[in-house]
């Protein structure tokens, strides 16, 4: 994957500060062959979905680098635009060396600052559903519209139905759901806690998951069709 630059001039390094940059971001031009990744960058992203994303979007943020063109953010980004043939790219460079404290901390910033935030999950569906509408669906966002809006739909009417905890358990529900990102083939055993308001809304919780509850129960697996997690139940009604 690459393109090529020959004859094309190249940048020249900018020079190393130590002192972290609280703005005035300059956007430069140069040669994507100056580029060049970070060995230690720990993340692997979706390449064909960026690509996607460029073809339908276009290219809305420029790439991060050291000061000798070593890319801090925007690693894939990088691998799309060359993938496509794009012999310049817009960068942002911070005067800092690759291998400093600095430059680590501002590429392991960008990827772990980012996973730490949390969807307004109604409001992520009506927004999906709107764009759905559009000539274009849902091309170039990431999301698939059967698969993704089905499960966030299915997500937010348990939330109102049956009152999930506030207190990290919707994180584990992602996971439940069908949301979970992590590695596959491997197995996770994910808790969570849920609440009821009366016999009557534990009983309609059992029958939509498709199973019986019996006297006592405490802990449960999911369904196959939720992930193979385990579930504490608290099956006191509130």
């Amino acid at each position: 994957m690459g393109c090529h630059t020959a004859g094309m001039p190249r940048a020249k390094p900018a020079p190393v500060d130590d002192e972290p940059n609280l703005g005035d971001l300059a956007i430069e031009k140069v040669p994507w062959s100056d580029l060049k990744p970070h060995p230690s960058n720990p993340r692997n992203g979706d390449v064909d979905a960026i690509t996607e994303s460029i073809i339908t979007t276009g290219v809305y943020r420029p790439i991060v680098c050291a000061a000798d063109f070593t890319i801090l953010a925007g690693h894939h980004l990088y691998h799309a635009l060359g993938g496509l043939g794009k012999k310049q790219v817009d960068v942002v460079r911070v005067p800092v060396d690759p291998n400093s404290a600095a430059a680590h901390r501002i590429m392991l910033a960008d990827n772990k600052i980012a996973d730490m935030g949390r969807y307004d999950d109604a409001l992520l569906v009506d927004l999906l559903k709107k764009l759905s509408t559009d000539t274009l669906g849902l091309t170039g966002t990431g999301y698939d519209l059967e698969h993704d809006l089905g499960l966030l739909e299915r997500k937010v009417e348990a939330q109102l139905r049956f009152g999930v905890d506030q207190a990290g358990a919707i994180d584990e529900f992602d996971k439940m759901a069908g949301f979970n990102t992590s590695h596959p083939g491997v197995e996770y055993f994910d808790v969570i806690r849920v609440y009821f308001q009366d016999l009557d809304a534990r009983n309609e919780f059992f029958e939509t998951i498709g199973r019986a509850y019996q006297p006592g129960m405490k802990t449960m697996r999911c369904p196959e069709s939720w992930m193979k997690t385990s579930v504490a139940l608290d099956t006191d009604v509130l």
